[in-house]
C-alpha cells in the first residue's frame, strides 16, 4: 500500500509539471490569444493571409503558407511601461523547429519593422507550432 501511494504521488507530480510547462506560453489558437489579450485590455491584432504573413515567412526563409498567423498585442501598464507580446504561428511544430535559430536572430528585426517597443522584452521561445517573444505580462495576458 505504501508503494502505491508513492507511485501515485510521483505520477501526480509529473502530470502537474507537464500542465505547468504547457501553460507557459500564449494560447495555441491565434483567435483565442487575441481574445485573451483584448480581455486583458491590450490592443491586439491577428494578421493572416499571404500579404500579412509573407514578409515574416521570407525573413525566416520559409514559404508564405508556412506561417499561418501572427498575433501581436500591447498596452501601457499603470507604471507607464509598455507591455506586449509577438507570436508567430506556423503550420506545424516541425516548421517552427526548423526556423527557431533564425527566428532568434531575426525576431528583433521583425518587432522593429512592426514598430513594437516593449519594456525589457524576453528571449525568443518556442512552444509547439509557435514562436513568441514579449514581456512576461504580455505573454501571460495572451494565455
Amino acid at each position: 500500500m505504501k508503494n502505491f501511494a508513492k507511485i501515485t504521488a510521483v505520477l501526480m507530480l509529473v502530470v502537474m509539471s507537464m500542465a505547468l510547462l504547457v501553460s507557459c506560453g500564449p494560447a495555441t489558437n491565434p483567435d483565442k490569444a487575441v481574445e485573451c489579450l483584448k480581455n486583458n485590455e491590450y490592443a491586439a491584432v491577428k494578421l493572416s493571409g499571404a500579404v500579412s504573413t509573407g514578409a515574416v515567412a521570407l525573413l525566416l526563409g520559409l514559404k508564405g503558407e508556412d506561417v499561418t498567423a501572427i498575433v501581436t498585442g500591447s498596452k501601457v501598464d499603470d507604471n507607464g511601461d509598455a507591455q506586449g507580446v509577438f507570436v508567430i504561428y506556423f503550420k506545424d511544430a516541425a516548421t517552427a523547429n526548423s526556423v527557431m535559430k533564425k527566428a532568434q536572430e531575426n525576431i528583433n528585426k521583425i518587432v522593429s519593422a512592426l514598430n513594437l517597443e516593449y519594456e525589457g522584452g524576453s528571449d525568443v521561445k518556442k512552444q509547439g507550432a509557435m514562436i513568441y517573444s514579449g514581456t512576461e505580462a504580455g505573454i501571460k495576458a495572451a494565455r
